[in-house]
């Protein structure tokens, strides 16, 4: 049974609350939402990267996208969150907006979603302050009026009726569909469709960047139903919008996409169904793939989590991991292997049942009793989430064997040419490929899956280098 939030019961293992989500999920509206979130670990890559990233988009060196890719359950919603409340923490230039998923691959959803999103947190003071402070930035700076006209110009025409309490621009701009005098009185000549909802978008992120003096952050989670479940000429058209989107860019907002590991490898992979897309996001962006946890990041994991619900009288008593040890908290991460949503379960009814049983410590023997006793009594929910990481298994061993081929290269030589390149800025193509062992094709094939070490440049009579990035 799941206890009160500040629990006294927690109180025999040092803590104010069980740490772990019951269900091994982000607990979303959590009371400790934001407290869990900060709370990312174990995940050293990815942290480098998306602080990075944020640190770039503060210094307006904007990058367009990022596609945080992982399986069910492998902590996409952890990162996001992560995400917004650094942000929101760290970074006043910066707003941040977290979309919890769409109900179809709809470009216009999204556009609606984010604005909606926008005015019932801020509110309708804020939306008019924000047109007044555009009003006189183009003003100020004519420029900045035509950028907005080049990009979408009935959102400006919009924007300026609002300022005058205009209510059909007002609905106008929350997506709804007016009539075609409605549309006549307002100055315009279309309503926000699926055809203009990337320019929509961009727009009003423009209007925010000039009327609010931000950049604006959307955390798109949740992808994987619509991926799994649409076709692929919908998703074609989805990918065609998120390409327009990331092409508007210009470093007044970024996209961060919580996507399956369908979307980037299969039959309906952004590289399969919109080459395009694909390249965006490799070229001006990343793809961070979360995997499974190792028993050096699960011990990281446990031990921040822990430490930040430690009562404070516990804290210079008990160690980093009470009432874990490090080999009991290896052994969760084999069991479950390395699984993030069942090893943070197995964590958390460990707890539970630890305090109920009396245990003063809870061991490795310990974890593999909790961990029994849950196979027995697995919910219906769990053998649910089992299925769609299954399908997204089997759709990532449906792929080409083009992509497979890439993969396996990448494995078996990417250290090794990071070790040549580590003495060599620039080697010629045909001294990489002997020192490597391999033929043209796999080297060409090899170099198209470590873009971020290596770049290839042709020189005069059909000779190449590459050349370290």
């Amino acid at each position: 049974m799941e206890r009160e939030v500040g629990d006294e019961v927690y109180k025999v293992y040092g803590l104010e609350i069980n740490p772990f989500s019951a269900g091994g999920s982000f607990p979303l509206g959590h009371a400790y939402e934001k407290k869990l979130a900060l709370a990312f670990a174990g995940r050293d890559e990815a942290e480098r990267i998306i602080n990075q990233s944020l640190n770039r988009l503060s210094r307006g060196e904007g990058f367009p996208v990022i596609a945080i890719c992982g399986f069910y359950g492998y902590g996409k919603t952890h990162a996001l969150k992560y995400i917004y409340w650094t942000t929101r923490d760290k970074y006043y230039d910066i707003l941040p907006i977290y979309i919890k998923g769409l109900d179809k691959p709809s470009g216009k959803e999204l556009y609606v979603k984010v604005v909606t999103n926008l005015i019932d947190k801020l509110g309708n003071p804020w939306l008019l302050n924000a047109i007044k402070n555009m009003i006189k930035s183009i003003r100020n700076k004519p420029e900045l009026e035509e950028q907005m006209r080049n990009i979408f110009p009935d959102m400006l025409r919009v924007l300026i009726k609002i300022k005058n309490n205009d209510i059909l621009a007002f609905k106008w701009l929350l997506g709804n569909e007016l009539k075609f005098e409605e549309l006549v009185k307002l100055g315009i000549y279309k309503n926000i469709d699926e055809s203009n909802a990337s320019k929509a978008l961009s727009a009003f992120a423009f209007f925010i960047y000039i009327g609010c003096e931000k950049k604006l952050l959307l955390l798109i989670d949740e992808l994987d139903k619509i991926v799994s479940e649409s076709s692929k000429e919908e998703l074609v058209r989805f990918y065609d919008f998120l390409r327009d989107v990331v092409d508007h860019a210009h470093g007044y907002y970024t996209l961060i996409l919580a996507l399956p590991m369908t979307a980037i490898s299969g039959e309906k992979s952004i590289q399969n169904l919109h080459p395009a897309l694909h390249s965006r996001i490799r070229s001006g962006g990343f793809y961070i793939i979360l995997k499974e946890l190792s028993k050096e990041s699960g011990v990281k994991i446990v031990s921040k989590y822990l430490k930040l619900f430690r009562r404070k009288e516990a804290q210079k008593l008990l160690s980093d991991l009470f009432p874990f040890d490090k080999v009991a908290i290896e052994k969760a991460i084999l069991l479950t292997k390395g699984y993030p949503r069942d090893f943070i379960a197995l964590l958390h009814n460990a707890i539970e049942i630890g305090i109920s049983r009396g245990w003063g410590e809870i061991n490795s023997d310990r974890i593999e009793i909790v961990f029994e006793e849950l196979k027995k009594s697995k919910p219906k929910e769990q053998l649910k989430e089992r299925k769609l990481i299954i399908a997204e298994l089997i759709s990532e061993e449906k792929m080409d064997y083009r992509t497979m081929r890439i993969k396996e290269l990448v494995s078996k030589y990417k250290k090794k040419v990071k070790e040549i390149l580590a003495k060599n800025e620039c080697i010629a193509w045909s001294r990489l490929r002997d020192k490597l062992k391999i033929s043209d094709g796999d080297l060409e094939l090899l170099i198209e899956g470590i873009q971020d070490l290596v770049e290839v440049i042709k020189l005069g009579k059909g000779k190449r280098v590459c050349i370290k990035v």
